[in-house]
C-alpha cells in the first residue's frame, strides 16, 4: 500500500495540470468594473516567450485604448446633456474631445499589466488595468477641463452598464 501512494499522488497531480483552466478575466474580455478599465490581450503563435509577453501586453494596452474612446464620447455625451440642463460647463464654451491624441497617450502610462497567464497550446494572455482615479486626475490637469468629475463617473457608469 506503501508503494502506491507515492504513485498516487503522481497521477493527482498530473490529472490535476491536464484539467488546467483558463482564468475567468480571459472570458471576461476587456471590461469596466471597480472603477477601473480592464483589457485583455492574446497572443498566439510566436516562440519567443519574451516577443510573446510583450505583444498580449501591447494588445492588452490596445484594448484599454479603445475603451477610453469609448469612455471619451460617452464623456462627451455626459457634457453635450449638462450644457443643456444648465450647467458650468455651459459657461466654458463647447465641448473639446478630451482624451484624444496625447491625452490617450498620457493615460495609457499609467495603465498596468497586472496578470498573465500562458495556455498549454502557448497562447499568451495579458491583463490591462487603468484606474478610474488617474483618469480624473489627468482631466482636473487639463488646461481646459470642460467635463467635472461627476461627468466623469456619469460616463464610467454608462460603460459598465454595457
Amino acid at each position: 500500500m506503501k508503494r502506491f501512494l507515492p504513485l498516487a499522488f503522481a497521477i493527482l497531480a498530473l490529472c490535476l495540470a491536464a484539467c488546467e483552466r483558463e482564468p475567468s478575466w480571459i472570458a471576461e474580455g476587456s471590461h469596466e468594473r471597480e472603477r477601473a478599465f480592464f483589457g485583455v490581450g492574446k497572443a498566439s503563435g510566436i516562440r519567443n516567450p519574451s516577443l510573446r509577453r510583450t505583444m498580449a501586453d501591447a494588445k492588452a494596452r490596445g484594448q484599454i485604448a479603445t475603451r477610453l474612446d469609448e469612455f471619451e464620447r460617452a464623456l462627451d455625451k455626459a457634457v453635450l446633456a449638462g450644457m443643456t440642463t444648465g450647467s458650468r460647463a455651459a459657461d466654458k464654451g463647447p465641448p473639446v474631445e478630451v482624451f484624444r491624441d496625447t491625452q490617450v497617450e498620457r493615460h495609457l502610462t499609467s495603465v498596468q499589466i497586472v496578470e498573465h497567464w500562458t495556455s498549454r497550446k502557448g497562447d499568451e494572455y495579458a491583463r490591462a488595468k487603468l484606474e478610474l482615479s488617474s483618469v480624473l486626475e489627468q482631466l482636473a490637469k487639463a488646461p481646459e477641463p470642460h467635463a467635472t468629475a461627476a461627468q466623469a463617473q456619469a460616463a464610467f457608469d454608462e460603460l459598465a452598464k454595457r
